[in-house]
């Protein structure tokens, strides 16, 4: 037998303390016989000097209640034995390593908290018992082999450590599923906060699915996007301004300090309050001098340190050479000439072959005639190798929505453009839609062989686009997206899991990864030891970093490399428990949270303490109703002489 909460047995002493107390104050009456009742006043004062602490004396009601006190605790403690269910049946235990699991409303953190309960689930094993471990994190792998040798079981999982990033459950159970598919019983059994996304449709074989949750509640602050944009500044050359964005999961309004880092050093503090459930961005505009990285760390105290603090490094600045192809675009030519750093040149014909010596092409109503290298940016026009192809036209269309998320579309406002007219977009399998309408898409994006493409399906001069405040946004964002390797701005940023693609000097030959370190520039603890890639063809790729921070690429030959990893990941950053949610002959199941596997005692112990305590009400009654008829069945006897006086 085993305890869930065997803390719970603290209540014991002080419960038993109190119920042999209570009697040891209880007033010991003894029955006496009395000649007169001018005696009674005799009785009376011996029950008052009775003193209340006396010998404990056997008492059947006394074992009654300590038994019942006893079974009660032991309730509270919520024992457990192991179901005697299928002997010599196989067990996966999939442990849920995300970064949410990093939560600290638990002791420990959550995930110590499910290591814990699958070292118990371990030691409650039968001896013909098979398990094997899958960890879920950034990446979803088997940690031990279908086996029955519980202590190297029980080191593997003691080493396992949670990951700064989402987890995919659903690979892990199917490839639990896929390891366990046999003719003999097996079960899964999740261990998670149940913190994910929909499973989807599940076929689990024969092996029966069980859940233990963990985490208590959703307090977190996080800082879901970090952007910076380039502008010119006149003489003093490029400054860059930073887009801070904070969201508060929890329940209670937050109040905290947000704290801007340049290069490691504080630049900027500001006052921040989140009510629950408000998300909210904060603006630091004109950053100069800066040439490594910005960063931003929130100063409170939530339960996940992970996504306090956000990071982007910084492009030196280059001169971004921009093809502009129009008829005529007094707000286009104007806006792209504000960017810093940007040279563009005009024409109004599109150049007959590729002029590789522009990083980025835009077509103004003009269709190319060839495919340029660069990135291509199509405004009321289309291409062959454009990211969408023209449909019919809209009289006034009005976009009800549009990526928020993506880097072209951040920061910009679409919902109140007026446009007079504009042609529908049917974006190509490559391609992601950017803006749409009720009947389709105004906007689309692409990347296809390395080269990318930008493209707007109605005419800027057609509508009140270039006088909103967004124009000049939208613009600096898609010259950054289409040009990546040009200009002052944001450097490369990925989300913590993904792989990281560095782009190299070809005459590199290999690239050593150090860090990560925070943003006042210190390294982070237990983040583990930097690898040392090659560099083939100009790039070299890291599979994906599993802790956030800010990393550097140092070179054999050449300046090292910046990148950033950040968590940015909304289903993460809220810690709300729930429950697996899967489906199953067409219908979405809830998997609660349980398992099957052993069978809790505290309901029978409970029942027992009641039957007890019912016991002994009738005990306690019975004795009452004997002394009560005792005391009915008195007679008094009156001397000869006494009739007529008052016994009062």
């Amino acid at each position: 037998m085993s305890w869930i909460s065997p803390f719970a047995f603290l209540w014991l002493a002080p419960i038993l303390a109190a119920i042999v107390a209570l009697y040891l104050l209880k007033l010991k009456r003894k029955e006496v016989r009395v000649p007169s009742v001018m005696l009674w006043q005799r009785a009376v004062e011996d029950m008052q000097a009775n003193a209340p602490f006396q010998r404990l004396r056997p008492s059947l009601l006394l074992l009654l209640q300590v038994i019942a006190a006893m079974l009660l605790v032991g309730a509270l403690a919520q024992p457990f034995v192991r179901a005697a269910a299928d002997p010599g049946s196989d067990l996966a235990l999939i442990l849920d390593g995300s970064a949410s699991m990093k939560a600290t409303d638990v002791p420990g953190t959550r995930f110590e908290e499910a290591k814990r309960q699958a070292l118990r689930i371990v030691e409650n094993l039968a001896p013909r018992d098979r398990v094997m471990v899958v960890f879920c994190g950034a990446r979803t792998r088997q940690v031990a082999p279908l086996g029955a040798d519980r202590a190297a079981l029980a080191r593997l999982i003691r080493e396992l450590k949670a990951d700064d990033a989402g987890a995919d459950l659903r690979e892990g159970i199917l490839l639990a599923a896929s390891l366990l598919a046999g003719p003999g019983p097996s079960r899964i059994v999740v261990l998670s906060d149940g913190a994910a996304d929909p499973l989807g449709e599940l076929s689990l074989g024969k092996s029966k699915l069980d859940f233990i949750r963990v985490g208590k509640r959703s307090e977190n602050v996080a800082v879901t996007a970090l952007d910076l944009h380039a502008r010119s500044a006149g003489t003093g050359g490029a400054r860059l301004d930073a887009f801070v964005s904070m969201r508060n999961t929890g329940a209670s309004p937050r109040s905290f300090a947000l704290e801007l880092y340049r290069d490691g050093s504080l630049a900027d503090v500001r006052e921040a309050r989140l009510g629950p459930g408000e998300e909210k961005a904060q603006v630091f505009a004109g950053l100069g001098g800066v040439k490594e990285a910005v960063s931003v760390r929130l100063d409170v105290k939530d339960d996940l340190a992970a996504d306090n603090e956000a990071f982007l490094p910084v492009r030196p600045p280059s001169r971004v050479r921009v093809l502009l192809v129009t008829p005529g675009n007094l707000f286009l030519e104007r806006a792209l000439a504000a960017l810093p750093a940007a040279e563009v040149t005009k024409t109004a014909a599109a150049p007959p072959a590729d002029d590789r010596g522009y990083d980025v092409h835009v077509y103004d109503r003009i269709a190319p005639t060839v495919q340029p290298t660069a990135g291509v940016m199509l405004i009321g026009t289309a291409a062959p190798f454009g990211p969408a192809g023209l449909g019919r036209t809209l009289p006034h269309p009005q976009i009800v929505d549009w990526r928020q998320d993506s880097p072209l579309t951040r920061y910009v406002d679409l919902s109140a453009v007026a446009i007079e007219a504009g042609r529908l977009l049917t974006p190509k399998p490559w391609t992601v839609p950017l803006a749409e309408t009720a009947e389709g898409s105004l906007m689309a994006a692409g990347e296809r062989d390395g080269r990318r493409s930008l493209q707007v399906g109605f005419d800027l001069l057609r509508s009140d686009f270039p006088l909103r405040v967004g124009f000049p946004i939208f613009l600096a964002n898609a010259v950054t997206w289409l040009a990546p390797a040009a200009g002052y701005g944001p450097g490369l940023s990925v989300r913590a899991g993904e792989e990281v693609a560095l782009t190299l000097p070809p005459e590199a030959g290999s690239v050593r990864i150090t860090g990560p370190v925070s943003a006042t520039g210190t390294p982070v603890p237990g983040a583990g030891e930097g690898a040392v890639l090659p560099v083939e063809g100009g790039r070299a790729v890291l599979g994906g970093s599993d802790a956030v921070g800010l990393y550097t690429a140092v070179l054999s030959r050449g300046q090292p490399v910046r990148f950033a990893v950040n968590l940015f990941n909304r289903r993460e950053s809220d810690l709300t428990p729930g429950d697996l949610r899967l489906r199953a002959d067409g219908r979405a199941v809830s998997v609660t949270p349980g398992l099957s596997g052993r069978r809790e005692l505290w309901r029978y112990a409970l029942l027992a303490a009641l039957a007890l305590l019912l016991l002994e009400w009738h005990e306690y009654h019975a004795r009452l109703l004997s002394s009560l008829g005792r005391v009915r069945g008195l007679r008094f006897r009156r001397r000869p002489g006494t009739e007529g006086r008052d016994f009062r």
